[in-house]
């Protein structure tokens, strides 16, 4: 493992247990305030809209600077406004959702442009046959760093409050700066030298989902799953486990800790074998829907017989759920970063992360004010339902054991 990598992934280690820590406290802290799911939803969306908007264009600017200056420079800046969050937090007892909502939009942005940037420069550090390898390092190291989080970000905002978790979060990333300006590297040069103005620059990053059958499929499946099933740490679990099952918020920590460790599982098999994972993301995305769905269905056969029963096999199925993740993530961005030339890869990347983002945004609303007229282990069940005749509708025949397939880049 290079020096480069070594202090790529340090800071990640960093940056990765604040952002493992913080969504999983901040949506107890927005239900401990005013106790409505719907209400949650609508404040995560608008949340997370401002960044959907805006990072088209900062994957186009991003291009022309060094990822390594960016990624220090934002992560200093996500410090700042953490900072600047617990000071709000000490000096406002009960501070309004406006407030604590231009904060979190502020780091959404922030830390969305980091990942961006990230991404380009794991292409520019990490050789093309060595990208699966490093990518399932990078998604253990990124989840072995967040294992601890969820735990301790509960038991913090327990004993100490909400502000605890800002200002821990605030040093973690300055720190996590701090390490991101020890990497040594050149700038791997862009193919092309023709200057072009910066909205054609920012169109052209859609250039490689027209021209790449199976990238545009991906792009396309990624933000379907999106809008069905990326609300379930804001909106589904905690409407099952605090809200049905009136499991406490200290309890609650531990579906994020089985969750990674099933995605540390995962990461440990791809890091030791580097299996080829492509041909078979359709029974994987098919296996990650059936998971939540029997999760569904225990939440609502199981009410009233015993909830610590209920929240072990929940917590057994978050593992699966971690394991079965991983192995669909990692396969994906190793496609978009092999076959994406680096030309547009941080072009590519904001688009594809729009998508992602407009899909999570609508999908966060819709599951909360579903949820909170249906149930949230009811919508899981429909969502993940609709997973998987997406799946079906997009793959076909790929599904079938039987079927001797591998996804093949045109």
């Amino acid at each position: 493992m290079t020096r480069n990598i070594k202090f790529l992934f340090a800071s990640r280690v960093c940056s990765e247990f604040t952002q493992a820590m913080y969504p999983i406290v901040l949506p107890l802290f927005i239900l401990q305030l005013h106790g409505s799911l719907r209400l949650s939803g609508v404040f995560f969306a608008i949340v997370m809209l401002p960044s959907m908007l805006f990072i088209p264009f900062i994957g186009t600017w991003i291009e022309k600077f060094s990822k390594q200056k960016i990624i220090s420079f934002f992560l200093l800046i996500s410090s700042f406004l953490f900072v600047g969050q617990f000071i709000l937090l000490i000096s406002i007892k009960f501070p309004s959702l406006f407030l604590l909502g231009m904060f979190a939009i502020l780091i959404t942005i922030s830390a969305d442009t980091s990942e961006l940037a990230s991404k380009v420069l794991f292409t520019e550090i990490v050789s093309r046959e060595e990208l699966e390898k490093y990518n399932g390092m990078k998604s253990l190291i990124d989840n072995i760093s967040g294992f601890g989080a969820p735990i301790l970000g509960t038991v913090i905002y327990g004993c100490f409050g909400f502000k605890m978790i800002v200002l821990l979060g605030g040093i973690l990333y300055l720190i996590s700066s701090g390490f991101m300006t020890q990497l040594s590297y050149t700038r791997r040069k862009q193919n092309s030298k023709s200057k072009t103005s910066f909205f054609v620059n920012m169109k052209n990053g859609i250039r490689p989902i027209q021209q790449n059958r199976i990238v545009l499929n991906m792009v396309l499946l990624s933000a379907s799953l999106n809008f069905f099933v990326a609300s379930g740490g804001d909106i589904i679990n905690p409407g099952i486990l605090i809200q049905k099952y009136h499991i406490s918020n200290q309890l609650f920590g531990m579906v994020e800790v089985a969750f990674m460790i099933g995605v540390a599982l995962s990461g440990l098999i791809i890091l030791k074998k580097t299996p080829n994972l492509k041909p078979f993301l359709p029974r994987l995305f098919i296996l990650d829907s059936i998971v939540m769905i029997i999760i569904g269905v225990a939440s609502i056969t199981m009410i009233g017989i015993n909830k610590l029963l209920f929240l072990l096999i929940f917590l057994v199925l978050e593992v699966v759920l971690g394991f079965v993740t991983i192995l669909i993530n990692v396969p994906i961005i190793s496609l978009y970063q092999s076959e994406v030339v680096l030309e547009y890869q941080s072009r590519f990347f904001g688009f594809n992360s729009f998508l992602g983002k407009l899909a999570i945004t609508l999908g966060t609303l819709y599951t909360g004010f579903l949820s909170q007229t249906f149930g949230a282990d009811t919508i899981l069940i429909i969502n993940n339902i609709c997973v998987i005749i997406i799946v079906g509708v997009t793959f076909g025949k790929a599904i079938s054991p039987k079927v001797d397939t591998e996804l093949k880049v045109e």
